[in-house]
């Protein structure tokens, strides 16, 4: 089990399923406010927008390390993913 700071425990098959839901919940204000950006997403909070997957990376190494997060770009319309 992986513990995040501030989190309950959670299973690592979890991880970013948070961040997910996280990025669907936000993608109408993301779209207003950061269209074509990359969003750095941890837990369930913004962390912050970017202009460039490489900067986003960078700052989520930093501050997270190895823990999860998502990075994404914002998208209109958001691309389907299929499995």
């Amino acid at each position: 089990m992986l513990a995040r700071p501030g989190r309950a425990r959670y299973h690592p098959r979890m991880a970013l399923e948070v961040e997910l839901a996280t990025y669907r919940r936000l993608w109408p204000s993301l779209v207003q406010r950061h269209l074509g950006k990359q969003v750095l997403i941890q837990g369930d909070r913004l962390v912050g927008a970017y202009p460039d997957y490489g900067s986003a990376l960078r700052e989520a190494t930093r501050l997270f390390g190895t823990n999860p997060f998502l990075i994404r770009e914002v998208r209109d319309p958001e691309p389907v993913e299929t499995l």
